[in-house]
């Protein structure tokens, strides 16, 4: 895009036509896009062509000159030359050694095609050796062959030059069955469980004379043919026959022998019972001799559609460029094909294919783009729906009204009566097919109207024609509509037809003018299941016979007058109700009432025009859901039970004497209950138990004059409320407060009059004074919503909106989200509006997160945390202490969450208080035994406790206790029944009933010192301990005391392990079958643990963070989900390890060079191979490099975190990467690290001298967490663009900055988007700091996203780097 296009003055007009010149295709193609791949991916492309042709691009540029030599893939043909004038011959002593040189590199495929009477010498014995490559004719037998679990196989069997002339002289006589030339059907017998089967054409010729019979493939749903000018297709028939289970057929060309000698007959006869679905020809159309032309492949396709009866999909590969080569082949298949039992359907798509779709056939036409661009194809004016069956285009004109599809019978003979064998029936007399003459009546001359008793025959006959033609037809829908004067007579022959066919859904709309008297039987009907009437005249039911409508589901009133004992009768007779709509509905009295028990939906509109007030409406409805209620206010409700309601939607109305009443009352000093003008509080207490409430600003009226005192809505959860200039929010405070759990509260509009609120209920909207209490305050509000927000009439202005909704932010101490819907086109706007807001200096939520939304643009921030102003803690002088209400055991419920001495401390509160603190579950002592008030408390509330039981019991002691005073308090609570306890000792032998309980579920011992674990303990039985932490215990016996522990807890799921000492032990061994959760700490000293080994096959997740052992004899982790490894070498293994380093530098080793173990850690790894998540620290990086032989390879792993430090190098990472091929999540917690030659491979620190394992890493996401800033040096910002110019498969790269709004955040992501090569095709960017989010997707775009962070991936960065 030219530098003026993006000028403030340039016009939009221009900026378009600016785009559109930019995304032209033959200007963007002068472009050079190739040249911006990295070289990993042009050398992957090269590897499609020759080798010569990849060559040629070395004199394009000094950076393509070598690219070519990287390729994979090495293809030479002496037969394609850059220069044919130079062709020489090459001697044998070349290829023998070229030969020996692609042997040496390890070769997969190799091929080989000599033909030179010089080369009579034989091949290098070392292609014979090969462990990669693998090529045989077939064996002379097979005698054992087994393949039970064979998904697919390829072949490509061939016979030797012997066997094949053999054959030849089997074929000269035709008369005697074909002669078996060897034996490979035990070969094939032993692969007959296959799925997918691949036959090369020699195979084809080897199933022909080396195998009889041929066996039954009952599992083979996919077989791929290879075809051949010179081998014949007689096994063919065999195969299929044998193959019941055939779903998919693939032809590789469409070639075979004699025709003579190709059994057509067998053939047909196998394809007629053949299960085949989906048949594929790949290369078709591509002609080897003068003998294979194209009539002979069309041939072929018109054989298999005639022949197979469950082909439902041809697909051909098309081989050409010419498109009018394939238009012919279009209309050769659409013209011949005349076994096709339905219509054919073209689709065209212009792209890089042609596709179109011939009704079960499908033909797959890959063309040349460019070639299409240029030319568009014709595919001909066929009518294609008329070759659908008649019931299909019946229902398709089920879908129009009755008098358009009526208009198709002129098509075709075929078409004349299709229209009334539709089940849907619509007449609408508006409906004109002649336009003009509609557009005449109803535009030009609105006044003329047919006079009363003037029938349109015209519309009477169409009708009356159309049901004689549909009486043998079901009838699901009726639908008549009638702005003319049709005689009541003839609908209600009309009704009687329809009803008589048991129409299931009937849609009544006719005229009044003559006065209809609806039929019974449209009331006493067992098939109907849809009712609506609008016939704008008084409703009248036959006494005699009742209502009897019993699958009626939905009933609809439209502008009808109906009594109300009528009305009841309607509604008795309805059983299974569940849906009511009554628009306009008038009763004669003046009073309505809806009574029904199975009704879900109500719907009760009626037009604002009618400015009376009802005398009485009441509503019996115990099962309904939703309501829609829409209407002046009734005199009175008697009767309102809503039970089940979940959502209203209410416009109540004031009339306007009612409105006049209220304005008058205003200007004199009256008493809220004088004030009254209307009472609708007995609706509105009969709709409280509501969860979602919509009210219209009418609604906000009647709540003001009509409805003293508003209910409690304890339900309600979600509330809208519609905004208008000239009402009031008075009611909204009440309102509110009798709200206490809602959660979203939703304004249409910030639009109201200027007027006091009531003093007694606080203030909702901008005080005027800072100190006026408000109600929301106290309001349980956690999501507001905005709509409409910069709408403004009259005099309002956008600054008084900003005002209202900094002080919802002032005052609402639970709102978590504001959502502001900005109605505006300009996004300077709605940045002005969010940095308002988001700056704003009090704000009553710490965790508000607001959102400014437009059409075009959305802005999402945090409030910062450190500006939360404190209005929310106001108390109300009046405030009644509801604690003492609440009983005994609640009391000590909550007290049981405080430490046992705070809990204690309320007994001074009152008489009642003064022995709850005894009572409670949970105790937790802390003190020293200097003290004697403490050993004295701690007898006292033991006492008092009596034989209570006790769910937890904490004791730590800060000095060295007496165990005379301890062990009777331990024992105290283990005989009570204590299932938590923890102990936190110094010097102190634990009593044996501890390790005997019965009831112990969790036992944490520990975090003094000399806490043991005595000798004397023979045998340890806790059959319900699951959770077992032990910190500084001394165990007599060493790990035979560690194990005896362990073996008596049979259902133990976690367990945790500080400072045991195991260093000093001969063994350690973690065994435990049950054990789900393990933590291991062990400070870092200067020794190895002797050997330790693990043997918990259900472990799901390991924290290990130890030294490393010498040895690790038993690594059982099969369960393994989640590990966090933090390894450490000790001072004497750093300094030989650090030693190993200068040698690497000083001798100039390779990188590949072995380095010196210092310890070996190797089996340990090996046993948590198969984690999904890994957690490593630095110093496990290190111990990977300089203990573990061999990087064990982690199949499961999908997100690995690393940590890095400035004194640890990376030299391990490569190797690691490289062995995890299903990573998915890669982290880093910090980038500095020190530069080694063994991370060259992996970082930007040093220059690569081998591919960067980084390409081909599988890693689609990469997160990155800089809790610093960005060093001087740019280090971390090279090594990021590293990851990206090297990561092919990267989607997603998150940049956590550990600081607030910084210019280093804005700078950083735009010096990744300038990144001009990038190895993945489509990478997002993420650069997130603690309230600010960059988003663009990498090659850069247009179109950024700006927001804060979501809640959940700050989160993730906190706890990632604490």
């Amino acid at each position: 895009m030219s530098p003026d296009s993006c000028l403030p003055g340039t016009s939009r007009s221009e900026r378009k036509v600016e785009r559109e010149r930019n995304l032209d295709p033959i200007a963007m193609s002068s472009k050079d896009y190739m040249s911006g791949l990295p070289d990993c991916l042009i050398s992957h492309i090269l590897s499609f062509v020759s080798n010569k042709e990849a060559a040629s691009t070395s004199v394009l540029a000094k950076r393509w000159r070598y690219l070519f030599a990287l390729t994979r893939d090495l293809h030479f043909d002496d037969f394609v030359y850059l220069n044919p004038e130079k062709k020489s011959k090459t001697s044998r002593t070349i290829i023998t050694s070229w030969l020996l040189k692609v042997m040496d590199r390890g070769v997969l495929d190799l091929d080989l095609q000599i033909i030179s009477s010089d080369m009579d010498c034989p091949l290098p014995s070392e292609m014979f050796v090969s462990e990669t490559l693998y090529s045989d004719t077939i064996a002379d037998k097979y005698p054992k062959v087994e393949f039970s679990s064979l998904v697919e196989a390829r072949l490509d069997l061939r016979m030797t030059k012997d066997q094949l002339v053999k054959a030849k002289f089997s074929d000269d006589d035709r008369s005697l069955p074909v002669e078996m030339v060897a034996s490979a059907t035990n070969f094939f017998m032993g692969i007959c469980n296959v799925k997918v089967l691949h036959l090369s054409s020699d195979t084809l010729e080897v199933l022909t004379y080396c195998c009889k019979p041929i066996p039954e493939f009952n599992n083979l749903v996919h077989l791929t043919i290879q075809t051949d000018l010179e081998v014949s297709w007689e096994s063919l028939p065999a195969l299929l026959k044998n193959c019941p289970k055939l779903e998919t057929l693939v032809f590789q060309g469409l070639h075979y022998g004699d025709i003579n000698h190709t059994p057509w007959e067998d053939i047909s006869a196998c394809l007629s019972s053949s299960p085949v679905k989906k048949l594929k020809v790949l290369k078709f159309g591509a002609v080897s001799c003068d003998i294979d032309d194209m009539d002979r492949q069309m041939y072929i396709i018109k054989h298999f559609e005639e022949t197979m009866p469950n082909l439902e999909e041809v697909v051909l590969y098309y081989v050409t460029r010419d498109h009018l080569i394939i238009y012919n082949c279009v209309l050769y298949f659409s013209n011949n094909w005349t076994s096709l039992k339905t219509p054919s359907q073209f689709e065209k798509k212009i792209s890089k294919a042609v596709v179109v779709s011939l009704s079960l056939i499908s033909l797959f036409f890959f063309v040349d783009p460019v070639a299409m661009s240029s030319k568009r194809l014709n595919l001909g004016s066929k009518d294609y729906i008329s070759g659908l069956p008649d019931c299909l285009i019946s229902h398709i004109l089920s879908f129009v009204p009755t008098k358009e599809a009526a208009s198709t019978s002129v098509l075709a003979k075929r078409w004349r009566y299709l229209f009334a064998l539709t089940p849907n029936l619509e007449f609408n007399d508006s409906i004109y097919l002649n336009s003009e003459i509609a557009n005449q009546r109803k535009c030009t001359f609105p006044w003329i109207t047919r006079k009363k008793g003037k029938t349109p025959r015209s519309f009477v006959d169409f009708v009356d024609r159309v049901l004689v033609l549909h009486h043998n037809v079901p009838l699901n829908r009726f639908s008549l509509k009638c702005e003319d004067v049709i005689h009541p007579a003839i609908i209600i022959g009309w009704l009687l037809k329809v009803m008589d066919r048991g129409v299931l859904d009937l849609d009544l709309n006719i005229s009044s003018e003559m006065g209809y008297r609806l039929p019974s039987e449209m009331f006493c009907s067992e098939t109907l299941v849809r009712l609506k009437l609008g016939i704008r005249d008084v409703l009248t039911i036959n006494k005699e016979k009742g209502v009897f409508l019993p699958k009626v589901k939905t009933l609809c009133l439209d502008y009808i007058m109906v009594k109300n004992s009528v009305f009841a009768k309607l509604l008795s007779g309805c059983h299974a109700l569940e849906e009511l709509v009554l628009n306009n509905l008038f009763e004669v009295k003046g009073s309505c009432s809806v009574f029904h028990n199975t009704l879900e939906r109500l719907v009760v509109r009626r037009s604002r025009t009618f400015d009376e007030n009802l005398e009485s409406v009441s509503f019996s409805t115990p099962n309904l859901v939703y309501l829609d209620y829409s209407d002046a206010i009734a005199n009175m409700y008697p009767k309102v039970e809503f039970n089940s309601l979940v959502e209203a939607s209410l416009d109540l109305i004031m009339t306007s004497d009612q409105i006049v009443s209220a304005i008058s009352n205003e200007d004199i000093d009256r008493s809220p209950q004088e004030e009254m003008v209307g009472n609708a509080t007995n609706f509105l207490m009969g709709i409280c138990n509501v969860k979602i409430l919509y009210l219209s600003y009418n609604t906000l009226q009647v709540l003001t004059y009509c409805c003293k005192p508003i209910p409690q809505f304890n339900n309600l959860i979600h509330l809208t409320i519609q905004t208008d200039p000239e009402v009031a929010w008075e009611p909204l405070p009440a309102l509110l407060k009798n709200c206490p759990k809602l959660e979203t509260l939703v304004f249409e509009g910030l639009h109201h009059k200027i007027k006091n609120c009531w003093e007694e209920d606080m203030c909702l909207c901008k005080p005027w004074e800072e100190d006026i209490p408000t109600c929301l305050s106290s309001s349980p509000v956690k999501v507001l919503k905005i709509l409409k927000f910069g709408d403004i009439f009259g005099d309002e202005d956008i600054e008084e909106q900003i005002k209202q909704v900094q002080h919802f932010l002032e005052t609402m101490p639970n709102l978590e989200q504001l959502i502001l819907y900005y109605d505006t086109s300009f996004d300077e706007d709605v940045n002005e509006v969010s940095a308002q807001l988001q700056w704003h200096p009090r704000v009553a939520s710490s965790k508000c997160k607001i959102s400014v939304i437009s059409d075009n643009l959305c802005l999402s921030s945090t409030v910062p945390c450190s500006v939360v102003s404190s209005s929310h803690h106001h108390h109300h002088p009046h405030m009644e202490d509801m604690f003492n209400r609440l009983p005994n055991p609640l009391i000590s419920h909550i007290l049981s969450f405080l430490p046992t001495k705070e809990a204690a401390s309320t007994s001074v509160l009152s008489k009642r208080w003064r022995l709850l603190f005894a009572s409670v579950t949970n105790l937790d002592f802390e003190g020293d035994e200097e003290s004697p008030s403490f050993v004295e408390f701690v007898d006292r509330v033991l006492a008092l406790g009596g034989n209570d039981s006790i769910n937890r019991f904490s004791l730590i002691f800060t000095d060295y206790p007496d165990p005379d005073t301890v062990t009777p308090w331990i024992l105290n609570v283990l005989r009570r029944g204590v299932s938590e306890l923890e102990l936190s000792v110094s010097d102190y032998p634990l009593p044996l009933e501890i390790f005997f309980s019965k009831r112990l579920a969790k036992l944490k011992l520990g975090g003094g010192d000399g806490l043991s674990f005595s000798a004397d303990v023979k045998k340890v039985s806790l059959p319900k301990l699951k959770t077992l932490e032990i910190e500084s215990v001394v165990f007599e016996e060493d790990g035979v005391g560690f194990v005896k522990l362990l073996s008596g807890c049979p259902v133990l799921e976690e367990l945790v392990l500080v400072n045991i000492g195991w260093e000093h032990w001969k063994s350690c061994s973690v065994s435990a079958k049950s054990l789900r959760k393990l933590k291991f700490f062990c400070e870092d000293n200067d020794e190895n643990p002797k050997s330790v080994s693990f043997d918990t096959p259900n472990l799901e997740y390991l924290e290990y963070s130890d030294n490393i052992a010498k040895k690790y004899p038993k690594v059982k982790f099969r369960s393994l989900v989640e590990a966090h490894i933090s390894l450490r070498l000790t001072e004497d293994q750093s300094a030989d390890a650090g030693s190993s380093e200068e040698d690497e530098y000083l001798f100039e080793s390779d990188d590949d060079e072995e380095k010196e173990m210092v310890g070996n850690a190797t089996n340990f790894f090996k046993g948590i191979c198969n984690v999904q998540i890994l957690y490593l620290s630095a110093k496990t990086l290190e111990v990977l490099a300089f203990c573990c032989e061999a990087t064990p390879v982690f199949n499961n792993l999908i997100q690995l975190t690393v940590e890095s430090d400035e004194e640890i190098g990376w030299d391990s990472l490569p190797g690691l990467l490289k062995n995890c091929p299903n990573l998915e999540t890669l982290v880093f917690k910090g980038l500095v690290h020190k530069s080694t030659k063994g991370c060259g491979n992996m970082c930007a620190c040093k220059p690569l001298k081998n591919p960067s394992c980084l390409s081909s890493s599988a890693v689609k996401v990469l997160k990155i967490i800089l809790s610093t800033h960005i060093d001087d040096d740019g280090m971390e910002e090279e090594q990021i663009k590293h990851f990206l110019e090297k990561m092919p498969r990267l989607e997603q790269l998150v940049v956590y900055f550990n600081e607030s709004y910084e210019p280093s955040v804005f700078e950083l992501s735009k010096k990744l988007q300038s990144v001009s090569t990038i190895a993945s095709p489509k990478c997002n960017l993420q650069v997130i700091s603690q309230n600010l989010s960059l988003s663009s997707t990498l090659p850069c775009s247009l179109a950024k996203k700006w927001s804060a962070p979501p809640n959940e991936e700050y989160t993730w960065f906190l706890k990632a780097v604490t």
